[in-house]
């Protein structure tokens, strides 16, 4: 990263928070920053105490070319990351590349595939995989910093701003390089990512209607106040759906697990807001989540159901949708592998026999 990104970067840090809560790496070793006494041209004068050692007040003169990173102890507001990702130097130079996302992928399922009880390369409920990044390998501490951040919710100034993204899809042409981190094949000098040019064009265009609006230089725990107006128009995530209810219509929602561009977290968030607000959500409305699935179609999950038929179902002949089939396609249209989709919170579980590419071999817990 370039001079003036650290710079910016270490100007972001608030003053009136305590100093040890930031900490810098100089190849390879910690530094627990106590105080910043000066920011120059080309580097960093602060003073602090090593990593392990009791020692403090020691006085570092750091060049941000020898400076790996620049980490938090506690949560951070999404100003304090700001000018750490993207580079606005070098757009079409993804932090993590397609080669190191594909490595990143293959790890997460050969540690996590099997806790659903079938190793078949797909994670039934995500949530479940537990896995340090600090265990992976291949990753520099930069990379290793940054899916720490992908992994976690963007804190707001109160709660959540945006839910965390599940682990898987990382790897797929048409996952992360795609819509997260950049480098996939829709990748563009001045747009690297789908989410990068939809998050930008949105502020520019439907919040404040200036095509000059920086996102480098904005705070987005502000976000929320700042797009009300426009959420009068596009949002639909109130979880009051008792007018709904009451005229008899029918809801179904489902998400693929490794959808790159909007979480499926955020999907299951707002099911149990309504789910709290009504317990008998299950009579009108569903949401089935898909293994393995991208956006709308793609992964290695079967991304095909009858979703037509399992409304009218359920509108025309009260037959509620207890299990989907969802089927995954060959080129020529011939089923690899058929899964049952079950209401969420349940999830298909094998039976121990069977093939693990028949639909059969599984029932919804």
């Amino acid at each position: 990263m370039q001079s003036s990104a650290w710079i910016e970067l270490v100007r972001l840090i608030p003053p009136d928070k305590p100093d040890a809560r930031v900490v810098m790496t100089e190849n390879g070793t910690d530094i627990n920053v106590q105080g910043i006494l000066r920011v120059e041209k080309d580097f960093l004068v602060l003073r602090g105490r090593l990593a392990g050692s009791t020692e403090g007040g020691k006085i570092f003169f750091l060049p941000y070319d020898r400076m790996q990173y620049l980490g938090f102890r506690d949560a951070v507001k999404e100003t304090d990351i700001q000018a750490l990702f993207p580079d606005e130097d070098s757009l079409t130079k993804p932090l993590l590349p397609p080669a190191v996302l594909k490595s990143v992928e293959a790890q997460i399922v050969e540690k996590c595939d099997a806790i659903d009880g079938v190793k078949d390369g797909l994670m039934e409920d995500p949530r479940r995989c537990q896995i340090d990044v600090a265990g992976l390998t291949g990753l520099t501490d930069a990379q290793r910093a940054a899916l720490k951040i992908l992994y976690a919710a963007t804190p707001a100034r109160e709660g959540t701003l945006y839910p965390a993204q599940p682990m898987g899809g990382e790897g797929d042409a048409a996952g992360w390089s795609t819509w997260i981190t950049g480098g996939g094949f829709q990748s563009t000098a001045q747009s690297p990512s789908l989410r990068f040019a939809f998050g930008t064009q949105f502020f520019k265009f439907f919040v404040f209607n200036d095509p000059s609006w920086d996102y480098r230089k904005y705070d987005y725990t502000r976000a929320r106040r700042d797009a009300r107006l426009a959420g009068t128009v596009l949002n639909a995530t109130s979880p009051d759906l008792s007018a709904y209810k009451a005229k008899g219509h029918k809801l179904i929602v489902w998400h693929g697990w490794s959808d790159p561009a909007l979480t499926a977290l955020g999907t299951i968030t707002y099911y149990d807001q309504v789910q709290a607000r009504d317990p008998g959500v299950r009579d009108y409305f569903r949401t089935f989540m898909m293994p393995g699935v991208l956006h709308c179609v793609g992964g290695p999950g079967p991304d095909n159901a009858d979703w037509t038929t399992a409304i009218v179902d359920w509108v025309e002949n009260t037959k509620a949708p207890d299990r989907v089939i969802a089927r995954k396609l060959a080129p020529d249209g011939t089923p690899t592998r058929t899964r049952p989709l079950c209401p969420y919170p349940q999830h298909a579980a094998y039976k121990g026999t069977g093939s693990i590419d028949d639909a059969a071999s599984f029932v919804c817990k």
